[in-house]
């Protein structure tokens, strides 16, 4: 974990390569304090449209590997904040 001291001091937490890992690390942060997070990963596009370095932001995800649904019911999509969206 790396912390930046500002006006709004900011960590950055490395890496979650799966599932139960980011979990593990979210509510690690939370245990310490934090009161916002922010997740971002990789991906990979089949889509001619698309160019490596592209930011993709989903309007919804299917959410498949299990963990979440120990937070969100079955059938609900995982969805991006609008407001954070915007502000991309």
């Amino acid at each position: 974990m790396y912390t930046l001291a500002a006006t709004n001091p900011i960590s950055i937490i490395e890496g979650a390569y799966s599932a139960p890992v980011a979990v593990d690390v979210l509510e690690t942060a939370i245990a310490y304090g934090a009161k916002q997070a922010f997740f971002f990963g990789i991906c990979g596009g089949i889509s001619g449209e698309l160019s490596i370095g592209d930011v993709i932001i989903p309007d919804e995800i299917l959410r498949m590997e299990g963990t979440s649904y120990h937070y969100k019911k079955a059938g609900v999509h995982a969805k991006p904040d609008q407001k954070l969206v915007r502000e991309f």
